[in-house]
């Protein structure tokens, strides 16, 4: 089972680095200013690892095959539902404790 899931984090995580790159036509590089963090197409390789990780967890493919193809599925699809979580009506909410906790957790 673990090399099931290193297999799907490193898919998941290239595949979040293609999704990056398809929406910004570009793949951002991450860069330091005097006050903040920009890290470039490192959330989108978390998220994209993440999310194939817990695919191949959830759907226990029981061939290398199989665990590569989920992989990618949801490696690339990964991004999809955090974006949507993002703009939702949640995020519009005036409450500051309530954003911060959420960026913590989703960030």
């Amino acid at each position: 089972m673990l090399t099931k899931i290193l297999i799907a984090a490193g898919i998941g995580s290239m595949m979040g680095v293609l999704s990056h790159a398809k929406r910004n036509n570009t793949i951002k590089k991450p860069r330091n200013t005097k006050r903040t963090f920009y890290p470039g197409f490192l959330t989108d390789m978390a998220y994209g690892a993440l999310a194939a990780v817990s695919v191949v967890i959830v759907a226990d493919p029981n061939g290398i095959e199989r665990v590569i193809l989920t992989s990618i599925l949801g490696g690339y699809a990964g991004e999809g539902p955090i974006a949507k979580l993002e703009a939702s009506v949640v995020f519009n909410i005036e409450c500051p404790v309530f954003k911060m906790v959420c960026h913590i957790f989703l960030l």
